[in-house]
């Protein structure tokens, strides 16, 4: 055997078992190229932070450009780089907390490395520019008792948004070690508004079963909750019931009645009414149930029939 041939034999079995290699996975990731092509915002609408939370979602649009025509299963990797647990969408000076996170049951947030949002990846051999996208998980949780009116936003840059991917022909990654950068991300933001509102209810005013003729006061109390947003100034009426004659409140019995009257003092001398400004119960709303007296009297009067004497009266309240 001549030295040129063996050079040619070893040359030749170079070339034979180099098909066996595998490409690593990182090399293979530069012939998938992805990039975010847009972020939807995370709009929750309008919320009540005091009582309930409220859910929403983002849409995060990609592309990925498969140049070498093969078919790849993977990994795509988006990251945020700005906080993780502690978000607050701002309006002015006034905070409103809310997380954002990868999965619908809200457990995991959104962050960077280990908590990125990994999302699977399976791009065909025919689809040169191929298109996806994956969700992201927004929640403001309820208890917010501080949380003031008005319309929050919490803008987010490319540059705090990245993208990574991880695929290869030969066997499926499926989390984000080695992944290759991809683009920067998109924009978007997280919106919300925090109505004025105010929820109220009330106890019974109960005079009890006053014993022989109604020749002296008979008093009694009740009270109103009111739960309105931080910051809500508001006013609480009280109309003249559905027995009414004139101005006079009446409890009827039958065909019978038992005039009484409500008062906002304990003593008994500011009539409780529905005029605005004028005999209301002012206040001004805490995120926080707040309780109002309700301050009744039957004055001495005519004692009708023995029977049960009642009346309806509406709680408005005005903000």
């Amino acid at each position: 055997m001549s030295a040129k041939l063996y050079r040619s034999l070893v040359l030749w079995v170079l070339l034979s078992i180099g098909p066996l290699c595998a490409v690593p996975a990182w090399a293979q990731n530069f012939v998938v190229t992805c990039s975010t092509t847009s972020i939807s915002n995370l709009a929750f609408g309008t919320v009540d932070p005091q009582s309930s939370l409220t859910n929403t979602t983002a849409t995060i649009n990609f592309s990925c450009n498969n140049a070498n025509h093969q078919f790849y299963s993977g990994v795509v990797c988006f990251a945020i780089n700005d906080g993780l647990t502690n978000r607050q969408m701002l309006s002015g000076s006034n905070t409103l907390n809310f997380g954002i996170y990868t999965d619908a049951g809200n457990s995991a947030y959104w962050g960077a490395n280990a908590n990125a949002l990994i999302v699977p990846v399976q791009i065909p051999n025919d689809s040169p520019n191929w298109t996806s996208s994956a969700t992201l998980y927004g929640q403001v949780a309820a208890g917010q008792t501080g949380a003031l009116t008005g319309n929050y936003n919490l803008a987010f840059t490319p540059g705090q948004t990245t993208m990574a991917v991880n695929v290869s022909k030969n066997f499926v990654p499926t989390d984000c070690v080695g992944a290759t950068p991809a683009s920067t991300g998109q924009s978007f933001s997280a919106t919300a508004t925090v109505a004025v509102t105010c929820t109220v209810s009330a106890t019974t005013l109960d005079f009890g079963a006053p014993a022989g003729l109604l020749t002296s006061n008979v008093d009694a109390t009740s009270t109103i909750t009111t739960t309105c947003v931080s910051g809500t100034p508001y006013q609480i009426g009280l109309n003249n019931g559905a027995n009414a004659s004139g101005a006079t409140r009446r409890m009827a019995g039958g065909a019978e009645f038992i005039s009484y009257e409500l008062y906002r003092d304990g003593s008994h001398s500011q009539r409780w009414g529905n005029t605005v400004n004028t005999d209301t119960v002012t206040s001004t709303g805490n995120g926080l149930a707040q309780s109002t007296t309700v301050y009744g009297r039957v004055a001495p009067q005519t004692t009708p029939s023995p029977n049960t004497y009642s009346d309806t009266i509406t709680v408005s309240v005005t903000y």
